[in-house]
């Protein structure tokens, strides 16, 4: 990425830019355009600096008990129905029927998102769980039953 690119992706200023550069956390280099050379950047490391960034915005708003400014609204319609449990659900919690949407939608994904890592450890106890038996039995001589028996209580937690 150029310099404007790279100020944009990472939400900071030119200036702020260049001060990061002369600190040396992020590395210059060099690409020739029609007319001159220009500056880029590494997408690698763009990436890096714009999560410590971020994480170093959480922290702050932490630590001051404020929760970070959405950047981006999402608008949506949904049927009378829908919108009636909506409410009926954001009365009974005390929150706005924004506030419950919001809630709503967050919780969601971050629900698929914790789906994915929980089944992604099932397979991984998996695998592991059939290199043991191979290796308990294969190579340690114990019987399947025994083999099977320890994978099941120790790795698979049955």
């Amino acid at each position: 990425m150029d310099r404007q690119e790279a100020a944009r992706y990472l939400g900071i200023s030119l200036r702020t830019l260049d001060r990061i550069v002369a600190t040396g956390k992020l590395t210059k280099g060099r690409r020739h355009k029609k007319t001159r050379p220009v500056v880029t950047f590494l997408d690698d490391e763009l990436e890096a600096l714009r999560l410590e960034i971020e994480n170093r915005q959480r922290t702050k708003t932490a630590d001051l008990g404020l929760r970070p400014q959405p950047k981006d609204t999402v608008a949506f319609r949904i049927d009378p129905y829908y919108s009636r449990l909506l409410s009926e659900n954001a009365d009974r919690a005390g929150r706005s029927v924004g506030e419950e949407a919001r809630r709503i939608v967050i919780r969601s994904l971050e629900c698929d998102a914790s789906n994915l890592i929980t089944e992604e450890i099932r397979k991984l106890r998996e695998s592991l769980g059939a290199t043991f038996y191979a290796f308990l039995t294969l190579k340690l001589g114990a019987t399947p039953e025994e083999a099977r028996r320890f994978v099941d209580v120790t790795i698979l937690g049955k």
